[in-house]
């Protein structure tokens, strides 16, 4: 399982469009072959940050992600926002278990 862990810190103004674009994201790319789960979650300590949190099958699965319209127009619209900081990180993980 492919694990994506990541952070967008917008500036407040473009924070409701930021979200608003998420969620656009969100409801399609859940719909994806091999998406596990795939989040935005607004940060409770920094009122102008988004949390991301994605689960994929596989390496192939993240990369056919990678070359669908829904991620190229949440990039474009990206370009449109002042992001303040990014960062993401792919992470491996063999199994998951309950807690």
């Amino acid at each position: 399982m492919i694990i994506v862990l990541g952070e967008f810190e917008f500036h407040p103004d473009d924070f409701p469009a930021a979200k608003l674009l998420a969620a656009t994201l969100m409801q399609e790319t859940v719909k994806e072959d091999g998406c596990i789960k795939y989040a935005f979650a607004t940060d409770l300590t920094r009122p102008a940050c988004l949390q991301l949190s994605e689960c994929w099958r596989d390496d192939a699965a993240l990369s056919a992600h990678f070359l669908t319209p829904h991620i190229h127009a949440y990039r474009d619209g990206l370009k449109a926002l002042r992001v303040v900081k990014r960062v993401v990180k792919r992470h491996e993980a063999a199994e998951g278990a309950d807690l």
